[in-house]
């Protein structure tokens, strides 16, 4: 059946406030995921707590190394933690612990608090934190096999001085090797203490003339080749180090069964310690004299380059 003009009329007046409610809905639906996105955005990065906890800051700066000087205090009349987290953020910085500032900074937005007067910290420092020297450190000992005796969960003492004294009944123990392994880690970790570097100086050395002597005792059990090389290196050894009297005693008897096996000579055996004290020299000015030739040689290759 036709339809009427009128029907047409009313039918494509219902077809447009269809179109126009349809419209209507979906832009309301739009504004309401723009809302519900920014809420959502809001909730996430939460919103600055009215209160800054000290305890928190003061944790990050001893798990640094740093014993804090202003957090530890209590505000004065008129101050606020504030206050004092900026004192100790310009003391990191006259101290040129940039590091433990940035951390310091990270470990505020990580509480959610909000401050005008705080620096911003850099993205790097925000995503690529130190590690705990604590866990680092005992990561080395693990490494080595070895259960820690001062490097434990509940520290009595700062971090570094906590591992100064592990260092130094490791190396008490004869573990020179772990002793620099924790050395070197504990400097790449910004720890600075005069015990660790006197520890890691002595464990040092002392693991290379282990390293030597051992080196040495192979070669000596080998052909007469192989035993002067030995010789050799304890003569290298001994100019170095004076102080290496262990390695100064063996080369002494090398040089005592080389020189006492001399034939025809009655007085060979009464002079045998003035001629080994002799030979030693001998050797040692001869070691002496080879490199200042190759240091000249090597001034003057520097001058003709220049």
């Amino acid at each position: 059946m036709a339809c009427t003009e009128a029907e047409r009329f009313l039918q494509s007046i219902g077809g447009v406030d269809h179109e126009r409610r349809s419209t209507n809905r979906q832009l309301s639906l739009q504004s309401f995921n723009t809302s519900y996105a920014s809420l959502n955005v809001l909730t996430k990065r939460g919103m600055p707590n009215t209160a800054l906890r000290r305890k928190p800051l003061v944790d990050a700066c001893r798990k640094e190394g740093w014993d804090p000087r202003y957090l530890n205090q209590q505000p004065a009349h008129g101050e606020t933690p504030v206050d004092l987290l900026l004192r100790e953020l310009q003391d990191l910085s006259d101290a040129g612990r940039q590091d433990v500032r940035n951390r310091l900074l990270y470990a505020v937005q990580h509480q959610g608090f909000e401050d005008s007067r705080l620096p911003e910290v850099g993205p790097d420092a925000i995503q690529r934190p130190r590690p705990d020297p604590l866990i680092a450190l005992r990561k080395v000992l693990q490494k080595a096999e070895i259960q820690p005796v001062v490097l434990l969960d509940d520290l009595s003492d700062g971090i570094e001085l906590a591992c100064a004294k592990e260092m130094q009944l490791q190396r008490q123990q004869g573990n020179h090797q772990l002793v620099v392994a924790l050395g070197r880690r504990a400097q790449k970790l910004g720890l600075d203490h005069p015990r660790i570097q006197s520890n890691l100086n002595r464990s040092d050395r002392q693991w290379k003339r282990d390293a030597l002597m051992e080196k040495v005792e192979r070669l000596l059990a080998g052909k007469r080749s192989a035993q002067d090389k030995a010789e050799r290196l304890m003569i290298e050894a001994i100019t170095d180090d004076p102080e290496f009297r262990v390695c100064r005693r063996q080369l002494e008897h090398c040089l005592r069964e080389r020189l006492g096996a001399v034939k025809n000579d009655p007085l060979a055996s009464e002079l045998l310690d003035q001629r080994v004290g002799l030979e030693l020299n001998r050797r040692r000015l001869a070691l002496l004299e080879q490199r200042l030739s190759s240091e000249l040689v090597a001034d003057q290759g520097n001058m003709e380059l220049g």
